[in-house]
């Protein structure tokens, strides 16, 4: 298989990353899912609306309970006991790496994915990064024990088996 636009992700990283990654000493990158990126990261339907694996879900969830009217943050950014219930982009075999700098000296790396999987985005305390909606004006409000997180992907790569 080769990398192409729907099995290949881009991500712009700093370029002290990039360096680790040419060496073989960061094996790890990872994209933050939000409501511009989930359809992308995530297996959805034509709708847009993400796939769930039933086995993670907790039997109890219903979006609107935890983010009123707006059901997608309700479902992207669902707690559920610390376990991410959504599937990844099944489509997703490659990451396209950028390093950040002026375009011209700009290095580029496209990699294989060995594995994705989730975890929460963690404060400056190493504690997941959890909210709850405003009910008054939808706003997001910190709260360490909200119903609701911020979530990232974490892409596997094997930087010995560069594409390019």
């Amino acid at each position: 298989m080769k990398p192409n636009d729907i099995n290949t992700i881009e991500l712009l990283i700093p370029k002290e990353e990039f360096a680790l990654i040419l060496e073989g000493k960061l094996l790890e990158v990872s994209k933050e899912i939000d409501n511009a990126s989930y359809t992308r990261l995530l297996d959805v339907d034509g709708d847009g609306v993400p796939f769930f694996n039933d086995a993670l879900l907790d039997r109890h969830f219903d979006p609107t309970t935890i983010a009123g009217e707006d059901t997608l943050t309700g479902i992207i950014h669902m707690w559920n006991n610390g376990r991410y219930p959504l599937i990844p982009n099944q489509e997703l075999a490659f990451v396209h790496l950028y390093e950040e700098g002026g375009e011209r000296s700009r290095g580029e790396v496209v990699l294989p994915l060995r594995e994705i999987y989730f975890r929460p985005v963690m404060s400056s305390t190493k504690n997941p990064l959890r909210f709850r909606v405003n009910e008054e004006d939808d706003s997001w409000l910190n709260d360490p024990e909200g119903p609701l997180c911020l979530w990232q992907m974490v892409m596997v790569i094997s930087p010995e088996s560069s594409c390019r």
